[in-house]
């Protein structure tokens, strides 16, 4: 017989997983982070990186967002990702 799974449910196990995970990194001293780099302010993605922010503070995971401008050109796009790259945290 198939057992028919909850979205819900399963998005909290995961949840409840990620964070248990997260927190004994943290207490082997590991340091996790995630940056989000934005070019440009589509309102369909600061939307969808408010949600990312959202689930990787509600595991225990610290977020960031860099906000570029839309006309930003390679190469200074990809200095900010060198100089976040080479960043600790």
């Amino acid at each position: 017989m198939a057992k028919i799974l909850s979205g819900k449910e399963v998005a909290a196990a995961l949840k409840d997983k990620l964070t248990e995970e997260v927190k004994k990194l943290k207490e082997q001293g590991k340091a996790l982070g995630l940056c989000i780099v934005m070019a440009g302010d589509r309102p369909d993605s600061a939307s969808y990186i408010k949600g990312a922010v959202k689930r990787c503070t509600d595991v225990g995971i610290d977020c960031q967002v860099e906000k570029l401008p839309e006309e930003i050109s390679q190469d200074e796009f990809l200095k900010v990702l060198d100089r976040l790259n080479k960043d600790s945290k």
